[in-house]
């Protein structure tokens, strides 16, 4: 028989139990939570930083590109350059031509074309 003093165990054990569960799922839903603030946050600076890095590409480039433009230029310039230097005209004479207007009509090559007609013998 049992003794009317004694305490039983099982619902001490339950409330045990109980409180663990309780601990348990208390613990997921504080852990879910901060996981989806973390990954917010992660989220957030990865986005700012796409579009920082989106930026800087998008400047470097403009840059290279102005810089291929610019040295182009100057490659035409030397081009001309070399142009200029293999006429073997006199100085006098190329700034008087550069400074003069040059029409088609005055050079009579309207028609024929600036290699004497056979650029426009080969148009469609």
């Amino acid at each position: 028989m049992r003794n009317p003093e004694r305490v039983s165990l099982r619902p001490l054990l339950g409330g045990l139990i109980l409180l663990l569960a309780l601990t348990v799922i208390g613990a997921t839903r504080f852990n879910s939570a901060e996981q989806r603030e973390i990954l917010d946050r992660t989220g957030s600076q990865l986005s700012a930083y796409t579009s920082t890095a989106a930026a800087m590409v998008t400047v470097w480039t403009g840059v290279q590109r102005d810089a291929v433009a610019e040295m182009a230029r100057y490659d035409m310039l030397r081009l001309l350059a070399a142009e200029i230097a293999e006429t073997d005209l006199p100085v006098a004479l190329l700034r008087e031509l550069g400074e003069t207007p040059w029409t088609e009509q005055e050079h009579g090559r309207a028609a024929a074309g600036p290699d004497g007609g056979a650029w426009a013998a080969q148009r469609p």
